[in-house]
């Protein structure tokens, strides 16, 4: 399929992006650690929690609005015809 040759690397990425969302939001040690820092009364380690929350909705968004991205590439390219768009 020529569409995946061209849209390859945006595939990739977001399949990797989903991949590392579910690993983080899986981990227990990655959990624990979060857990670790909100219980600490540091204003750098809350931060670090808020930076690390932000990347992984990051990751998530990215994920899906790429293959969501490729998937709209396909329907107008296979599924439309030409004079809508």
């Amino acid at each position: 399929m020529k569409l995946l040759r061209k849209f390859g690397r945006l595939v990739a990425f977001s399949i990797l992006s989903l991949v590392a969302y579910c690993f983080i939001h899986n981990s227990e040690k990655i959990n624990t650690g979060l857990q670790m820092i909100l219980e600490s009364s540091s204003y750098r380690a809350i931060g670090i929690y808020i930076l690390l929350v932000i990347l992984k909705y990051f990751l998530l968004l990215f994920g899906v609005l790429g293959l969501l991205m490729f998937g709209y590439r396909v329907i107008k390219k296979y599924y439309l015809p030409k004079t809508m768009f």
